[in-house]
């Protein structure tokens, strides 16, 4: 095999490779897109997200719940209390 036959087939070979990994890279984009990674218990269900995030005072335990701005409120139950799942330290 001459030098430039080894040379054609490595980079074909290197072709192949480079196809096989980009491809494997769109797969995993498209999935992580199309299903959630993560949901919380602000969520209704894997598909239906609430737009909010749940953030949790590790000193207090207490639950605030952030919104796409970023502002903070209070996360209360239905008799309007601070769900406050720790002791404070």
């Amino acid at each position: 095999m001459s030098n430039l036959e080894l040379y054609e087939k490595i980079k074909e070979d290197l072709k192949a490779y480079l196809l096989k990994v980009f491809a494997t890279y769109v797969v995993i984009v498209l999935a992580y897109t199309v299903i959630p990674a993560t949901t919380d218990s602000t969520d209704s269900g894997i598909f239906s997200r609430s737009g909010v995030s749940l953030r949790i005072d590790y000193g207090t335990g207490c639950h605030y719940l952030e919104g796409a701005g970023g502002g903070l409120t209070p996360r209360v139950d239905k008799e309007g209390n601070h769900i406050c799942t720790g002791e404070e330290q």
